[in-house]
């Protein structure tokens, strides 16, 4: 149960953090664009560690009677969750964020629409292309 509770509360905060960086990001926030992945990493080795050290004293409550027993729960314990946190961020890129977070919308030019939001909020605009605005919806 402990396994279970500890996998969804980490991968409710790393879709909570995924929804704030990307909300950040349309706001034209650089620093999220620059450090949100390296936060995604301190989240995964902060969590493993913090799992690592709280593993024993779970499997410690389930009470094994040999010393056998107690390795082989602990190491599936500890392996199930921390291969959990580790393949976790790359499931959410791979399979969900298609489905939560949308590139373009509708309209007559959607990717034009995306182009124009990005690069509408900062001061350059990438060179050779010509300068136009999009129609509004």
């Amino acid at each position: 149960a402990f396994v279970f509770l500890f996998c969804g509360a980490f991968a409710v905060a790393l879709c909570f953090w995924e929804y704030w960086n990307s909300c950040q990001r349309e706001n034209g926030d650089r620093m999220s664009m620059r450090y949100g992945s390296f936060i995604v990493a301190a989240m995964i080795k902060v969590v493993s560690y913090v799992w690592s050290q709280l593993a024993p004293t779970i499997v410690k409550w389930q009470n094994r009677r040999t010393n056998d027993g107690y390795n082989n729960a602990l190491t599936w314990v500890v392996a199930s969750v921390k291969i959990f946190v580790a393949l976790f961020p790359f499931v959410n890129t791979a399979f969900l964020k298609k489905h939560f977070e949308p590139t373009c919308g509708t309209g007559p030019d959607p990717l034009a629409h995306a182009v124009w939001r990005v690069y509408s909020s900062t001061d350059s605009w990438p060179t050779g292309i010509p300068y136009a605005v999009p129609v509004q919806k």
